[in-house]
């Protein structure tokens, strides 16, 4: 039985270890087929509380405006071209 492979984009980093452990040792078991079932659910159902969670991070993630009034807000578009082009870190 294989598992699909991990998309760490889409998980709480914080999880993204022991989901790699689990999957591994998954991989690899060889014990009775009750026991895999157990650890498959688990791995299972961190898996998708991992991804859920990530889901609703990333939906809370506040739009970022200029406000109008401030001067920057004239020349946005060039300081955004110029930051993408001459990065500073």
């Amino acid at each position: 039985m294989s598992i699909a492979p991990l998309d760490p984009d889409e998980l709480l980093q914080r999880d993204l270890p022991w989901l790699q452990r689990r999957r591994k040792q998954l991989s690899r078991f060889k014990g009775p087929d009750s026991k895999r079932a157990a650890l498959l659910a688990a791995y299972e159902s961190r898996l998708a509380e991992s991804t859920s969670q990530r889901q609703a991070r990333a939906e809370q993630i506040p739009e970022v405006k200029a406000a109008p009034a401030l001067p920057i807000s004239e020349r946005e578009d060039e300081l955004i071209e110029a930051i993408q082009k001459h990065q500073v870190i």
